[in-house]
């Protein structure tokens, strides 16, 4: 047995629609320009990353609650590249999540977007089908930013995030070993099957 999911959009002249909720009744004005002009509203393609991080963001904040993380601040942000002819389709889309304050392990984050992407988040599902999607993360303390993790994936040749291409590495400030220092050592972090390759880092001066 399926469910449905409603939604409509009603004309209101030039190029913008008023997209209703069927559950809210709440609206969103939709509208369209060439690149440069003002729009009214929502573009479809930004509405559809605004579906991808808001599913997204529900998903890993409710996934890590249940691991017993404390999350207060979270902000995802999306870009995505598209072509520049028709279809003026994504090619590829970047997530970046932004956690503030609170209590947030990496490896949890890490484990929480391997359920997100492979299960519990249907935009993030739906869409890995046809264009690549990386997301990577920030825990910044409340006394202001420092060096944080940033996961990434790349896209496998074909839909979604390849297995085993994921990393983990400190992002702000930091530069890897010199040469003739020890490499990066290949970890296994049991989620899913991901693989996690954590880089040995020294702060950059």
């Amino acid at each position: 047995m399926s469910l449905e999911v409603r939604a409509e959009a009603v004309f209101r002249g030039g190029m913008r629609l008023e997209g209703t909720s069927s559950r809210s009744g709440k609206t969103v004005d939709i509208d369209f320009a060439p690149e440069g002009e003002t729009v009214a509203g929502f573009t479809p393609l930004e509405l559809l990353l605004t579906s991808l991080v808001g599913c997204s963001g529900q998903v890993v904040v409710g996934l890590l609650k249940r691991m017993g993380q404390e999350v207060q601040g979270l902000t995802v942000r999306a870009c995505g590249a598209k072509r520049e002819i028709h279809p003026t389709v994504f090619t590829s889309v970047e997530l970046d999540f932004e956690f503030r304050g609170g209590r947030v392990d990496g490896a949890a984050v890490e484990k929480a977007f391997a359920l997100s992407e492979d299960r519990f988040c249907p935009v993030w599902v739906m869409l890995k089908a046809s264009v690549p999607i990386t997301a990577k993360y920030h825990i910044v303390p409340d006394s202001g930013r420092g060096p944080g993790l940033a996961r990434t994936g790349t896209g496998k040749p074909g839909p979604g995030l390849a297995r085993g291409s994921t990393s983990a590495v400190l992002a702000r400030g930091y530069k890897p070993r010199a040469s003739g220092e020890p490499k990066a050592r290949p970890l296994t972090d049991g989620l899913n099957g991901h693989g996690v390759t954590r880089a040995l880092m020294t702060p950059s001066r």
